[in-house]
């Protein structure tokens, strides 16, 4: 079942409606690159908020990750897979 928000701007989207209930019609509304419909006043003001923060170095840890540093994901792999050597020589 999808929230209502989300059907609302899909009924918009896919013409159905012509506005939702906070007035966006289909003019103000995108897809971003995960398909997602989005409005594209907070999209644009959600990448201006991004780069500030990256540009001061304040970057959440969940955005960090998706800014391309999988260096963290691979150490824990090899991390991972030294314990479990360690545990099979003992």
């Amino acid at each position: 079942m999808t929230r209502q928000h989300v059907q609302a701007k899909n009924d918009v989207w896919n013409g159905l409606k012509k506005k939702t209930s906070s007035g966006l019609t289909k003019s103000d509304l995108m897809k971003n690159k995960n398909g997602k419909i989005v409005s594209k006043k907070q999209h644009k003001k959600g990448q201006e908020l991004y780069r500030m923060m990256k540009k001061q170095g304040k970057l959440a840890e969940p955005f960090k990750t998706k800014s391309g540093s999988n260096k963290k994901s691979k150490s824990k792999k090899k991390s991972k897979s030294k314990k479990k050597s360690k545990s099979k020589s003992r």
